[in-house]
């Protein structure tokens, strides 16, 4: 704005002195000679005074103003000279605060993929108990079938027993009376024989399983590194390592409880051996069994493969009592 009006004011001066240099500058005495009387002359020189210090006026703003625009100048440059001092240090303070950004933004990325593994493995997690969840129930319904037969082929047999006892007994007491105490001593003999013959059991000891498949243990039970992403910590069996297409046995005979495919698990058969005794055999190429089918020891039940989370063709192989995993070399 002072800068303007600097300019503003120059023009005029530049005007009034060009007015000056072109009409000349008149002398008290051409304006007394040439006047006609001495109030032309009080008059003329008024007015020469009243240009003169029109003139001077106009000298004097246009100089005041030069000299606010130099302290006006001589301001802003010190503005400037602390603005600037002021913006390098805000520069570098940028730059330190973009640094920190940048690793907080590294970390953010990092703690979301560290997010999705978890959810990934929450996921995973949630799967895997689902499908344990329905291999449970499904050997709990084995256990419970095999359990009713069991039941209804105790209670025919002590039903048949009973019979021949009554028909033994009605026989023999139309006999004479030492036959009848033969007799009775028979029923006796019989009746001691049927209840030895319902006493049995079914208990599997150490190491009368057979060997799952032909092959080499790489992978014991119990805490590991995860050998590739989706694979858990904990291994919860053993693992055999094989060629594919490798013949699978039943450890024991029993009762396909379980036979389809998991994303994790690939193809895989669960056979209930009866007593909460169960094996899962998985990462199959293909499976030999059906769902309710009776398998005896040593038959194939399916064929090596690397289906499911997999690092290569072997037979993952578990145990589980009553629903939860054991160690299978205690059992091999």
């Amino acid at each position: 704005e002072a800068q303007n009006t600097a300019d503003e004011q120059y023009a005029a001066l530049k005007v009034r002195i060009k007015q000056m240099y072109e009409q000349g500058d008149p002398t008290l005495l051409e304006i007394i000679t040439k006047s006609e009387d001495i109030s032309t002359v009080l008059n003329s020189s008024e007015y020469i005074s009243k240009i003169s210090d029109y003139d001077n006026q106009l000298l004097s703003n246009y100089n005041a103003t030069l000299q606010q625009i130099a302290e006006y100048k001589a301001q802003l440059e010190e503005q400037k000279t602390e603005q600037e001092q002021v913006k390098a240090e805000l520069e570098i303070q940028q730059q330190d605060l973009q640094t920190i950004i940048d690793q907080k933004n590294a970390d953010l990325t990092e703690l979301g993929v560290d997010i999705d593994d978890v959810y990934g493995e929450m996921s995973d997690a949630e799967g895997e108990l689902s499908d344990m969840q329905a291999i449970l129930a499904a050997i709990e319904a084995a256990e419970k079938k095999a359990a009713e037969e069991a039941a209804a082929k105790k209670a025919a047999e002590e039903a048949a027993a009973k019979k021949a006892a009554e028909a033994a007994a009605a026989a023999n007491s139309s006999s004479s009376s030492s036959s009848s105490s033969s007799s009775s001593s028979s029923s006796s003999s019989s009746s001691s024989s049927s209840s030895t013959s319902t006493s049995t059991s079914t208990t599997v000891s150490s190491g009368s399983f057979l060997f799952p498949c032909a092959g080499t243990l790489v992978s014991n039970y119990g805490p590991r590194t995860a050998p590739t992403a989706g694979a858990s910590t904990y291994h919860r069996g053993v693992d055999i390592s094989a060629s594919a297409g490798t013949a699978i046995y039943s450890v024991l005979s029993g009762t396909v409880v379980t036979a389809g495919y998991n994303s994790a698990r690939g193809n895989y058969v669960v056979v209930s051996h009866g007593n909460g005794l169960s094996t899962l055999y998985q990462h199959c190429s293909s499976l030999n069994v059906s769902v309710g089918q009776s398998v005896s020891r040593g038959q194939v039940i399916a064929y090596v493969g690397t289906t499911g989370i997999s690092t290569g063709p072997h037979l993952h192989f578990e145990v589980l009592v009553n629903g939860s995993n054991v160690n299978p070399m205690n059992y091999l």
